[in-house]
């Protein structure tokens, strides 16, 4: 049940839909999601990789939850790294290439950590271009 008290753009707008009303001349084009400041796409895997922290001597198998030339996000319930820290990864193709990258952590939030890179191997260059190919825009 939808309460008339809610005060959020996007519950006024539920609250006219629920009720049948016309929406046009109601705020459209108001955005209520974070602006993405992203200059690639994410490509969401959700493919377990070797991951190793910098000043850590055994490696831990996470999720590489998503990916992009610039940055990847890992979700763990495990340790996490601490933000600023070093953090490298690796894994093996389909094709038997092997992948590695390295970055910063750059957030640390309750479900995972998220990587700036800073630094990969062709093998992961390829794979990355490789699997966003589909999500680019014609110029």
């Amino acid at each position: 049940m939808l309460q008339s008290g809610s005060t959020s753009g996007a519950s006024r707008r539920l609250e006219w839909v629920a009720r049948g009303e016309n929406m046009d001349s109601l705020e459209m084009g108001t955005n209520t999601w974070p602006v993405e400041r992203r200059r690639y796409s994410r490509i969401f895997l959700g493919v377990p990789v070797r991951v190793h922290f910098a000043g850590i001597p055994q490696s831990l198998t996470l999720e590489l939850a998503d990916v992009s030339v610039e940055g990847s996000y890992f979700r763990t319930s495990g340790p996490k790294p601490r933000r600023g820290q070093w953090v490298a990864y690796g894994f093996v193709t389909a094709d038997l290439l092997v992948c590695a990258a390295r970055g910063r952590v750059v957030r640390v939030d309750d479900a995972g950590f998220a990587l700036q890179l800073e630094g990969t191997n062709s093998a992961f260059q390829t794979f990355v271009t490789d699997i966003s190919a589909p999500f680019r825009r014609a110029a």
